[in-house]
């Protein structure tokens, strides 16, 4: 369960400093340290009805690679998985 702090200034960068709108495009771009943001930002971009792209960097590699995920609609209600596995259900991921 992330902080309420995270999830309260997600919800300010969201809806008050960035004032997302539907339809809005939003960037999120971070490494794994600030994955908890992260994760708290996109959900309330996706809230607010934005398109998202996520970009998080993973160290470790030869060249520093970096995941995209473009999130088209709202996936509030809808299911991902990766290998079989649920990663993402209901609006919520599960990591």
């Amino acid at each position: 369960m992330p902080d309420p702090r995270i999830n309260k200034l997600a919800e300010i960068l969201v809806n008050y400093s960035l004032e997302i709108k539907p339809g809005d495009q939003f960037q999120i771009r971070t490494n794994p340290l600030g994955q908890e943001l992260a994760l708290s930002v996109f959900e309330e971009a996706v809230r607010a009805g934005a398109h998202v792209l996520n970009t998080i960097s993973l160290p470790g590699s030869e060249n520093e690679s970096a995941i995209h995920w473009d999130m088209l609609c709202d996936m509030s209600q809808s299911e991902i998985k990766i290998d079989g596995e649920p990663f993402y259900q209901d609006g919520k991921f599960i990591v």
